[in-house]
């Protein structure tokens, strides 16, 4: 992979929006909590600790933007860099999965329902919740 389709992956998995969003927002939360730390007269030291967590997290986020897409569905593993017409492999074809590469669709038979409505106990994990 050259420089050039490194640099495409980047901006298609929005690494570059991620890291720009987490230096902006640090750079915010640093100057507030360089000011609320001057009222309250906090050592020096504690400020130097935030800072060192900030810039180490940075690249944890990034690595997280590469391997995640935060959408309002809610946070799904990004597949890898697009083939063309696999537009259906990656999970948009009709409420289809993704497994090995296959498109896999749901059994016809399962319903989705929520058993309190019928007056039953669920089962498994959510009963010990």
């Amino acid at each position: 992979m050259g420089l050039r389709e490194f640099l495409k992956e980047l901006h298609r998995r929005n690494v570059f929006k991620v890291a720009v969003a987490y230096i902006a927002t640090g750079a915010v939360m640093l100057e507030v909590l360089t000011h609320l730390f001057h009222n309250f007269e906090a050592p020096h030291w504690v400020l130097k600790v935030i800072t060192t967590l900030l810039i180490a997290g940075l690249p944890a986020a990034c690595l997280m933007a590469w391997g995640f897409e935060f959408k309002e569905g809610g946070v799904r593993s990004v597949q890898g860099s697009p083939v063309p017409g696999a537009a259906e492999a990656d999970g948009a074809g009709g409420g289809r999965g993704n497994y090995g590469g296959r498109p896999v669709s749901p059994p016809r038979n399962v319903s989705v329902s929520n058993a309190r409505t019928r007056g039953e106990r669920p089962h498994g994990v959510l009963r010990d919740l």
